[in-house]
């Protein structure tokens, strides 16, 4: 149950109304989401009894993609760094030199490849060595689940700067069920409830 039923709904103070707008917060719009988180945290500082639970999500539907997309420039950041001798955190793959450190990563990933006559595996273009370094990445529900997690985390270390750390306390993360529109779901995002 959410304490905040003595305020009228529509009532600036009224937290219920801010927690239920922000049950869809979207993290890839961070300068939306940090409004917003920021808007949530003055309420609060106000209310010193209530307390915030988050719930991260992740939706197979919506960062499947995603997880594939970020694999693919992980093994672009990783060939690059073992060709250059920098620390993968550092590395960053400019536009310009994508297709060189794609082809770099996809002749060092250990997947199937299309086969010459001779053995050898083929030279592609850069969409179809995309297409399959994607399909190699892990995208199943520890991957999603592991997002989620970090959607959650990225939003109480946000919040740990404007709230004392025992206001703000995260549940287990949830996957929705995927190709399910009727399944109970927070999309791609961190839910809030007060408590």
């Amino acid at each position: 149950m959410t304490p905040t039923r003595a305020y009228r709904p529509g009532d600036p103070f009224d937290l219920a109304a801010l927690a239920r707008s922000l049950h869809g917060l979207d993290l890839d719009d961070s300068a939306a989401a940090r409004e917003r988180l920021d808007a949530l945290a003055a309420k609060l500082k106000d209310r010193p009894a209530l307390k915030l639970e988050g719930t991260g999500w992740a939706d197979p539907d919506i960062d499947t993609e995603g997880l594939r997309q970020a694999h693919v420039d992980q093994l672009m950041r990783r060939a690059k760094a073992k060709s250059t001798g920098q620390e993968i955190s550092e590395v960053v793959v400019e536009p310009a030199e994508r297709s060189t450190w794609l082809k770099a990563a996809y002749k060092a990933a250990d997947i199937k490849k299309p086969r010459n006559l001779v053995g050898l595996a083929q030279s592609l273009p850069d969409d179809q060595m995309t297409a399959l370094l994607k399909a190699s990445a892990p995208v199943g529900k520890e991957a999603l689940t592991a997002l989620a997690d970090e959607r959650a985390n990225a939003v109480k270390a946000y919040l740990a700067d404007k709230l004392d750390a025992e206001r703000v306390r995260l549940t287990a993360s949830k996957v929705a069920v995927e190709g399910r529109a009727d399944s109970p779901s927070g999309g791609a995002s961190v839910q809030f409830n007060l408590r």
